[in-house]
């Protein structure tokens, strides 16, 4: 529960006594929604400590690299006895805030799993991981046994699937030629839940899919739901917003039925 989370999140900081998830007054606890947070996205997301740190941290321009050249910018202006610009004092704080908080929240992920696995919990993040792990385990037949179970997998609301859940469609699609998923990249509200924009498209354009598999795209031109005006003022403002969908032939107009 919520409630548990917490409190493990509460003996975690008492562990670690963090610096970047603390405040002024010395309260570190006021950021255990924050920490909670981080937590859910890295597992939401399946991401990797060490490839966080190796293509985020150290080598995406915009983090470490760009805060050595900010400093190194800093020193040159101070060795020629200059003004260092209030902008760049305020970047420097804030770019080495956030991969302060970034490296510290990773030591919070290890402490807040040690504790899970020793308490046996395990949360909504890591049944989908679970099942992820034995899906994509060579050695494990979960896979082939689901397959020979289900001829036909659907999906509803697939516009709003995360990395993870994403994944264990990819991975069944590898053994399950029917899979069916009902979706609207227009209609995505689940973006704080790890959902993404181009969900649909990597859909149609995954790999298991050449060949043989084929993916076919059906538009529901019937709406019982809503009036004409409200379905073509929709229309119009997805028009606006377009990522990119149209070129599979799925059209978004409706009719009101």
């Amino acid at each position: 529960t919520d409630s548990h989370k917490r409190t493990l999140i509460n003996e975690c900081i008492d562990i670690i006594h963090p610096k970047a998830y603390n405040n002024e007054k010395n309260n570190p606890y006021q950021y255990v929604d924050s920490i909670l947070n981080g937590i859910d996205e890295i597992k939401k997301n399946r991401i990797k400590k060490e490839a966080d740190f190796k293509y985020n941290l150290y080598n995406n321009v915009s983090w470490k690299p760009r805060l050595d050249e900010l400093i190194a910018f800093k020193n040159e202006k101070e060795a020629k006895n200059a003004d260092v610009p209030a902008t760049l004092k305020n970047e420097i704080n804030a770019l080495s805030d956030k991969i302060a908080k970034m490296e510290e929240l990773w030591k919070f992920y290890d402490e807040y799993c040690v504790k899970m696995k020793k308490l046996g919990y395990i949360d909504f993040n890591d049944m989908i991981n679970m099942v992820l792990d034995k899906l994509e385990d060579e050695s494990s037949t979960l896979l082939e046994t689901v397959a020979e179970k289900y001829n036909y997998v659907i999906v509803d609301e697939y516009q709003d699937t995360n990395t993870a859940q994403n994944d264990i469609v990819f991975n069944l699609a590898k053994k399950i030629d029917n899979i069916f998923v009902v979706g609207d990249d227009d209609q995505i509200i689940y973006t704080f839940q790890g959902a993404h924009l181009d969900t649909i498209e990597k859909f149609l354009n995954y790999k298991e899919f050449t060949g043989n598999k084929k993916v076919n795209v059906i538009c529901f031109d019937n709406n019982y739901r809503s009036c004409q005006n409200i379905l073509d003022l929709s229309c119009s403002f997805a028009e606006i917003q377009d990522k990119g969908f149209y070129p599979y032939m799925a059209s978004k107009s409706t009719i009101s039925k």
